[in-house]
């Protein structure tokens, strides 16, 4: 299992997966609208499914010597990684911003942290359902 999860990173990763990653630093860009960072998180497992499809990925998987059913459950664990880095990216860099903020003072910035940690409330519970 562990070594499609290799192979999903290795061939199927979209190399701008990887970057999509540190747009979690806009969160210190006054005024930027915090839902672009969870959309560009969600348009990289597009990119990564995409060059699934084009690299013909799928029909190579099924000639590996795997059960076929750790096929999928290898490309999910890819993207729950994903996005389980990019809200915990989020979720650092924020607090940072969070507490760097609180110590200044500037009550209209803390209240836009405070809709950010709301955001990714409203991410984590519809990515789960």
């Amino acid at each position: 299992m562990l070594n499609l999860i290799k192979k999903e990173v290795a061939l199927c990763m979209h190399p701008t997966a990887f970057i999509f990653l540190f747009f979690a630093v806009l969160v210190f860009v006054p005024n930027y609208p915090y839902e672009v960072i969870f959309f560009f998180s969600c348009l990289s497992v597009f990119f990564c499914c995409m060059m699934t499809r084009e690299n013909g990925d799928i029909a190579f998987s099924c000639a590996l010597p795997v059960k076929k059913e750790y096929i999928p459950l290898a490309k999910m664990l890819v993207v729950f990684g994903l996005q389980g880095i990019i809200l915990l990216f989020v979720g650092i860099i924020g607090a940072v911003a969070l507490f760097y903020l609180w110590n200044s003072m500037s009550i209209k910035r803390v209240s836009r942290q405070i809709l950010l940690w709301s955001a990714m409330v409203r991410y984590c519970s519809a990515c789960s359902t």
